[in-house]
């Protein structure tokens, strides 16, 4: 959830169902921070860098898995073509 500022997070927190109706629950409100809200600093070029390269492994990974095609067990059922 997204909010402009932290006040507003206790009222989203309030709307979000509970995971488990016979079970209290607990849910954590965390701040974010963009990299475009930092200054320039090697830092921050460095977590681009690193964001792009994350980017790119991922998109390897899952070009690949689409290229394997589907994936058979010995005991599953026949599939329609």
């Amino acid at each position: 959830m997204t909010v402009k500022a932290n006040k507003d997070s206790g009222e989203g927190v309030k709307r979000v169902p509970c995971p488990h109706e016979d079970q209290e629950g607990e849910i954590g409100i965390r701040q974010f921070f963009e990299l475009h809200g930092f200054a320039p600093s090697e830092a921050v070029d460095r977590a681009r860098e690193l964001g792009k390269e994350l980017g790119n492994r991922q998109g390897a990974v899952l070009q690949r898995l689409a290229n394997a095609g589907p994936v058979h067990r010995e005991n599953d059922p026949p599939t329609l073509p």
